[in-house]
């Protein structure tokens, strides 16, 4: 057997460590694991390369999520069932008015530091606003309605007053 036992778990316990980045090197020290001259002692030089995660998108110690929402789920506000990493699900309330590109933050959901394995990163949800693929001719009616009942935000009269005075 080439390899001996104590160069096998110290590997071991840093390839498994829970805040290994991507692209990290580790550099183990192997004293007298090869004994032929073709190999002499020394140090191994291991390159880590952390598979992606098909949900969450890694960011230091923080996960991004992106979370697809419904125009009418970001308007009047929904409560989702969020996975996290252990495998567990958690309940976030998405409040009404939801603008899209919205960062919610869910603190400690994240990766663990990788020198304090206590200290966890956030998982912060990217709402992304999603418009129906098809309207009926109800629909269309409806927002239409909807549209002319609704008073014109501060950010939208702001802007036809910046247009107004810029022609």
């Amino acid at each position: 057997d080439v390899l001996r036992r104590p160069w096998l778990e110290q590997l071991e316990r840093h390839t498994n460590d829970v805040g290994v980045f991507r692209r990290k090197f580790l550099r183990l020290r192997i004293e007298e694991v090869f004994t032929s001259p073709q190999c002499p002692a020394g140090d191994l030089f291991v390159f880590l390369t952390v598979t992606p995660h098909p949900l969450f998108e890694r960011q230091g110690p923080d996960l991004m999520l992106d979370v697809p929402l419904s125009v009418f789920d970001a308007l009047l506000g929904t409560e989702l069932d969020i996975p996290t990493l252990d495998g567990q699900t958690t309940k976030v309330k998405v409040p009404e008015n939801t603008s899209p590109d919205t960062l919610l933050r869910l603190r400690g959901k994240g990766m663990s530091h990788l020198n304090n394995p206590r200290h966890h990163g956030d998982l912060l949800l990217n709402i992304n606003v999603v418009m129906p693929e098809k309207l009926t001719k109800t629909d269309k009616e409806t927002l239409s309605k909807l549209r002319d009942e609704t008073p014109e935000s501060a950010q939208t009269k702001a802007f036809r007053k910046k247009l107004a005075a810029h022609s």
